[in-house]
């Protein structure tokens, strides 16, 4: 009996020896599980933070560089797109450019626009939530339907010298979106 008594003991304390080792291992992989969602969350949370000071920091850029309020006034104005139209149509009828500075000068303010526009689309576009496309949209989508509507020259240029280099699909996407919001 002592020697049933003492298997019975023994097989009882490995036992909980045993379950014990599960609960520790179950315990351990729900604390490495909750860590790394947690981390997750927090890199999450990092991304979207960052994200929205580089827009903000864009944006003000945007509306801040008295340059480009030149720019903006060629795009939303028939008057001022008068003014770069035969720039336009100069620059593109030739694969060089044979401008001359004042000229060149000017298409520097357009190409700072469009790098300004084309960085708040490369700030991560790939990991964009629906709610930053959005905003983005609504920051800047309205020049594009401008642009895409009455301004082809300045289209062409956009294509030819940003666009093919960048991702055109998205941005030409934008356009068509703006004008019809059912899409």
């Amino acid at each position: 009996m002592a020697d049933s008594t003492i298997k019975a003991l023994t097989l009882l304390i490995q036992g909980a020896w045993a379950t014990a080792a599960l609960i520790a291992a179950a315990t351990s992989v729900f604390a490495l599980f909750w860590f790394q969602r947690r981390q997750i969350a927090l890199t999450r949370s990092q991304h979207l933070a960052d994200w929205e000071e580089r827009l903000r920091a864009t944006y003000r850029s945007f509306w801040v560089d008295e340059k480009l309020v030149e720019v903006r006034y060629w795009i939303v104005s028939d008057t001022g797109y008068a003014e770069i139209r035969p720039i336009l149509q100069r620059r593109l009828e030739t694969v060089e450019n044979v401008l001359g500075q004042k000229d060149n000068q000017k298409l520097d303010l357009l190409d700072r626009f469009f790098a300004i526009i084309f960085s708040t689309d490369l700030m991560g576009a790939s990991n964009l939530s629906d709610e930053q496309d959005v905003r983005i949209r609504r920051l800047y989508g309205y020049y594009w339907v401008i642009i895409e509507r009455s301004r082809p020259e300045l289209l062409e240029y956009a294509n030819r010298f940003w666009f093919t280099s960048l991702k055109s699909q998205k941005i030409e996407t934008l356009a068509l979106e703006e004008t019809n919001p059912d899409l």
